[in-house]
């Protein structure tokens, strides 16, 4: 772990969106600490007033801000997929998947 400062970045009120932006980090070789998960649960904040916060070291930020906008951007262009019907098997497939549960077949673009 890095002996350097470390600077919050993003706050996050639910558990899992917080645990995902730190897998992405460090899935790309920046460190990242969360604070403020004690008082969450089943994902989401007990209080509502109880916030995750994410620091990275001082000489990653411009990075991990560009990262975590990258991961925020794919996660609304897959959330932007329309309930389809798999071309594959027939399958009904909900909005936001672009993957077919059935069979894996992607979602015709």
């Amino acid at each position: 772990m890095s002996d350097q400062p470390y600077q919050e970045i993003a706050v996050f009120n639910s558990e899992v969106v917080a645990l995902d932006a730190q897998a992405y980090l460090l899935d790309n070789s920046i460190e990242a600490r969360l604070v403020g998960m004690e008082g969450s649960a089943l994902g989401v904040s007990l209080e509502g007033s109880d916030l995750i916060k994410i620091s990275v070291p001082i000489d990653k930020i411009e990075e991990a801000v560009q990262l975590l906008e990258e991961l925020a951007a794919s996660e609304n262009e897959e959330s932007a997929v329309p309930a389809w019907t798999c071309h594959q098997c027939g399958e009904e497939v909900d909005e936001g998947f672009a993957i077919c549960w059935n069979c894996g077949a992607e979602y015709p673009h």
